[in-house]
């Protein structure tokens, strides 16, 4: 309840979820105080997620990766894709330099298959 208490019920409920129901205050004052604690904690945990994932695949969002990904997608199965999306190294690169990988998927495909391999993920489809 200390998390509500600081920031005032509704302004913390309403930044922690900016899409939520509009729910009255007044029913708030209705419930127990340990269902209110677990309500804004909920929500904020919620909030730490979605900003977590947000960070972690703000690659996806931009044109040069989706690209990317339709050039990925014929070439990989889901396991060898999802071994690669694991990987830190390898989200960076696609953050930072996706037309490297587009590059490399026509001029060397080879080099997908050890990458891959390194990961312990499989390839399939033409190359």
């Amino acid at each position: 309840m200390a998390i509500a208490q600081a920031h005032g019920d509704a302004q913390f409920f309403s930044a922690c979820d900016k899409n939520a129901t509009k729910l009255h205050m007044r029913h708030f004052g209705l419930l127990p105080v340990d269902v209110l604690d677990l309500i804004f904690d909920h929500a904020a945990a919620l909030k730490l997620q979605g900003a977590f994932r947000e960070h972690q695949y703000r690659h996806c969002r931009r044109d040069a990766w989706r690209s990317l990904r339709r050039a990925l997608a014929p070439q990989l199965e889901p396991a060898a894709f999802d071994a690669l999306q694991r990987n830190a190294d390898v989200r960076r690169e696609w953050r930072t330099e996706p037309c490297s990988w587009s590059y490399m998927l026509q001029a060397e495909p080879r080099l997908l298959d050890e990458i891959v391999g390194e990961l312990g993920g499989r390839r399939h489809g033409g190359g």
